[in-house]
């Protein structure tokens, strides 16, 4: 047990606030699973009545100042480990209520947008089509110029909902000012126990270890499946780039659940399978087709909503929400802040290593031959590069936006265009504001992605003669690092592996090493 903080502050205060927001977090989550499984209606505004004190100025001002004496705790004893970690759970308390705060006092905007996003149309050839239905006519379209088309239907429709993402932003810097922070870079980093700059160097980091790679995969890719170059690219095309292709019979929606479940039995045993998992894989009328795991309480009750489906993105998605019932089933710490609070990247690191498993040449080659199982390794690759270039992205563009928020547009366009490796349009520049991330969740993501690549790499290697999801050894080493929920640190977890430095060399690596296996494949089919 975690000793409690000597700061004046009484110890059942600081209980009650961590019991208060575990009851909290419960509610809420079993709103969620009702919602997305049976299509309840909900009203998170609810769950605040009665938890007044614990959503509160005062909590916040409570708890910071029950930080600081354990802050300032000389380092000579070996209690100072355990000083440390009831300071970062106290943290990871104060940014929970924080966030919860923020959450309160942008409900209205919040849902404005939402009704707003949900009754926007795109005039598309005469005909009006929710807005909503964008990306996926996006990646059904295979003529580029229909594509441009339906981005300048996008256009006209956003230009209609700006002034609400502009009043967001607006709303959520006054807000931060309320709970004593100056702008969400400085508490996004401060929760982070980190500083703005080391997230910008993280960010540099994989930018500049997966330039080379990236850039020459995007151009084969690019040229390969759409007749263009990665110069004459633009976002609209994306989506048709790494569109679903099916491939139904290599990815049978029947064998869904059991495949991956299997894939989880090779290395830690049947996830699936325990008694504290809860699985709907049932159709219902109003359910929400995309799978889902939401912890309702860790670890005794999690739960994964699915729709089984076919092709190797029903497959990568079931992969990447099993990595999260994994790693909270299997969560032993009794400390609440460490069961699920804290920055995201540690419980997104897990999901991550398990969605890259789709993207394994030996996990592949199970299902597929020949050039579609080269096809699949290199847009795979290309895919999971995009997306982490563009999550480095955007915590750059919100380092230079909090800088400079008069040339936010320009900014916008440069950082981007750098990490997706084809132009940003100045339309495209134009609607930053919906995308702005004041709180920087996409510095967890970007953690996130690092960390995956780091385990896939060590844990690669544990045993080169199998894929690392086939060597029981690797599940008991991820039972370890599981046990301790969030309470342990993509950097921790880093130095336990013994990497020298938190960054992105060893995500680089793993994929230059499946690409190079479609060269050996070729080879040995010759």
């Amino acid at each position: 047990p975690l000793v409690e903080p000597s700061t004046g502050l009484p110890a059942d205060t600081v209980s009650d606030l961590r019991d208060s927001a575990e009851r909290l977090l419960r509610m809420q989550s079993e709103l969620y699973w009702k919602n997305w499984v049976y299509g309840d209606d909900i009203d998170i505004g609810r769950t605040y009545l009665g938890t007044e004190k614990l959503v509160s100025l005062e909590s916040i001002e409570r708890l910071k100042a029950a930080e600081k004496p354990l802050a300032e705790a000389p380092p000579v004893s070996p209690i100072i480990r355990d000083l440390a970690m009831e300071r970062r759970a106290l943290v990871y308390l104060r940014g929970f209520i924080s966030g919860e705060f923020l959450s309160r006092e942008l409900a209205d905007i919040s849902d404005r947008i939402a009704v707003a996003e949900a009754g926007a149309m795109l005039s598309v050839s005469g005909k009006d089509i929710p807005l909503r239905q964008y990306p996926i006519m996006l990646s059904s379209e295979s003529q580029p110029a229909r594509r441009a088309s339906l981005e300048q239907a996008y256009n006209a429709a956003f230009a209609k909902l700006l002034p609400l993402y502009q009043e967001r932003g607006e709303r959520t810097e006054a807000a931060l000012q309320k709970i004593g922070q100056p702008n969400g870079l400085a508490f996004a980093a401060e929760l982070r126990a980190t500083t703005p700059a080391a997230l910008g160097a993280l960010a540099e980091s994989l930018l500049g270890a997966t330039a080379a790679t990236y850039r020459a995969l995007l151009d084969n890719v690019a040229n390969r499946e759409l007749g263009m170059s990665a110069s004459q690219l633009r976002r609209r095309d994306v989506a048709r780039l790494f569109r679903n292709r099916g491939e139904s019979r290599a990815f049978p929606a029947d064998k869904l659940l059991a495949d991956v479940g299997a894939t989880f039995l090779g290395f830690t045993g049947d996830v699936f399978g325990k008694s504290s998992v809860l699985i709907d894989a049932e159709p219902r009328p109003r359910k929400n087709a995309r799978t889902i795991a939401i912890e309702v309480e860790v670890p005794s009750d999690v739960r994964l909503s699915l729709l089984p489906a076919g092709g190797l993105e029903a497959y990568r998605s079931l992969l990447h929400e099993g990595g999260h019932v994994a790693h909270f089933a299997h969560v032993t710490t009794r400390v609440i802040e460490f069961k699920r609070l804290g920055p995201a990247a540690t419980a997104e690191s897990f999901a991550h290593l398990m969605e890259a498993v789709a993207d394994d040449p030996a996990w592949l080659g199970i299902r597929l031959s020949g050039r579609d199982l080269g096809l699949q390794i290199q847009l795979g690759q290309a895919r999971r590069l995009y997306l982490a270039r563009r999550d480095a992205a955007r915590v750059l563009f919100e380092l230079a936006r909090t800088k400079d928020p008069a040339q936010a547009r320009a900014q916008y366009a440069a950082i981007f265009a750098r990490a997706y490796g084809h132009p940003v349009d100045d339309a495209e520049a134009a609607r930053w504001p919906a995308e702005r991330d004041d709180l920087l969740e996409s510095a967890d993501a970007l953690a996130a992605e690092m960390l995956a690549g780091q385990m896939e790499y060590f844990l690669g290697k544990r045993d080169a003669q199998s894929p690392w999801w086939r060597v029981p050894a690797n599940g008991e080493w991820l039972r370890a690092v599981w046990a301790r929920g969030t309470g342990i640190t993509p950097e921790e977890i880093s130095k336990k592996m013994g990497f020298p430095a938190f960054d992105a060399t060893a995500l680089a690596a793993s994929v230059q090493a499946r690409l190079k296996a479609i060269d050996q494949s070729s080879a040995a089919t010759k």
